[in-house]
């Protein structure tokens, strides 16, 4: 059923469930404990590859826009942290060097 064709209480209950959602993302992921204070991280979210947009006259307008990746996703942790992985398990072990992509080495655990 398109948003257009549903009736008021539908649309309030949808918005309802998705900012329920969106809160309990943002509680899980959204701030860090440093220190020993919560500290909301300011972007915590990343936009998916898509057509880009735009507004106006934009020479971009209709081009693909394409999302990050795995690997340019850096998280700033201390050195004996456990590292998430891309499946939400923790994995901790060895330091590596890693390349960033400004030519500086940083050690990074697997």
């Amino acid at each position: 059923m398109r948003k257009l064709n549903m009736p008021k209480e539908e649309k309030k209950k949808i918005a309802t469930e998705r900012k329920i959602a969106r809160e309990a993302l943002r509680e899980r992921f959204g701030y860090a404990v440093v220190d020993t204070k919560k500290l909301e991280i300011a972007n915590w979210t990343v936009e998916p590859s898509c057509i880009f947009a735009g507004r106006g006259e934009h020479p971009k307008r209709g081009k693909w826009k394409r999302g990050p990746r795995e690997q340019d996703i850096i998280l700033n942790l201390s050195p004996n942290s456990p590292m998430l992985l891309a499946n939400g398990k923790a994995e901790s072990g060895n330091l590596k060097k890693c390349t960033l992509p400004n030519g500086r080495t940083n050690s990074l655990e697997k």
